[in-house]
């Protein structure tokens, strides 16, 4: 096991790109679903691409889960959790 340096904690590896290096998310720790995309140079840990993926509409969105990312990083999929309210039904008050 190697360890990348100026690796952010938390951060997933989520496949590896095209060049050989490696694509990483660090997701928020709270809503709305979103994550941080980031290309990592394995051996400086100098970080080459980066941007926020996340739902186009994020009201009532939750955490991510299941990034995937092709190696070119131009398509990338995620599920994530949704939801956007509660009904409650009270008789006999």
């Amino acid at each position: 096991m190697r360890q990348i340096p100026g690796l952010e904690p938390g951060a997933k590896p989520r496949g590896w790109a095209g060049d050989g290096q490696l694509w990483f998310t660090q997701d928020r720790d709270r809503p709305p679903a979103q994550a941080k995309l980031f290309r990592v140079d394995i051996a400086s840990g100098r970080v080459l691409d980066s941007r926020t993926i996340g739902p186009v509409e994020l009201t009532g969105s939750g955490s991510m889960n299941q990034v995937v990312i092709s190696p070119d990083g131009r398509e990338v999929a995620f599920t994530f959790y949704r939801r956007l309210g509660s009904l409650y039904i009270l008789r006999g008050l």
